[in-house]
């Protein structure tokens, strides 16, 4: 069954399952701070309030007065995508956002984002199929779809077992 979310924002991109849940976002509005640089935890909080067309306006505001290519900026990116957007199940706010982070240095690649299920709500959306093949690392070989563990859904294209030598795995590696 649906489980009850204590924070804006299912983990799962579904949003708060339950009456419970909304409540606690609904107090968190009512606690939170009205500055601008509450903002954007106000954003979280509308979407577990189940206020999403709010929240996402809220956030997008937010992405659109702050400096671009500012590596914080690129970082609240993110975390805007996955709190506010794909959370609210704005697909294409959320897939334009994703190609702002991917498009600039940023602390994860495409591979290290796919096991993510927070991403689950905007997964079967055909432009972000477009985008994981856009910003793809060459030397990732295969990205398994996210059914399988996330242990095993990034393969690397070098065989690790044959890096190593008789002499141990500290040795140079083995060359074909």
């Amino acid at each position: 069954g649906r489980r009850a979310t204590v924070f804006p924002g299912d983990r799962r991109g579904e949003g708060p399952t339950s009456d419970a849940a909304r409540e606690i976002s609904r107090s968190g509005l009512e606690r939170i701070g009205t500055g601008p640089e509450w903002r954007v935890w106000r954003a979280a909080f509308l979407v577990g309030a189940g206020e999403t067309d709010e929240a996402v306006k809220l956030a997008l505001d937010v992405l659109a007065e702050s400096p671009p290519d500012e590596p914080f900026t690129n970082d609240l990116r993110l975390w805007i995508l996955f709190d506010v957007l794909a959370a609210s199940r704005a697909s294409t706010e959320a897939i334009d956002v994703l190609e702002q982070y991917l498009s600039r240095p940023g602390n994860w690649s495409i591979e290290g984002l796919l096991p993510d299920p927070r991403l689950d709500a905007i997964r079967r959306d055909a432009r972000f199929g477009a985008l994981v093949a856009k910003h793809r690392r060459r030397d990732v070989v295969q990205v398994a779809e996210r059914t399988e563990p996330a242990s095993s859904a990034i393969r690397p294209s070098i065989d690790l077992r044959r890096a190593s030598t008789a002499s141990g795995p500290s040795a140079s590696p083995a060359h074909p």
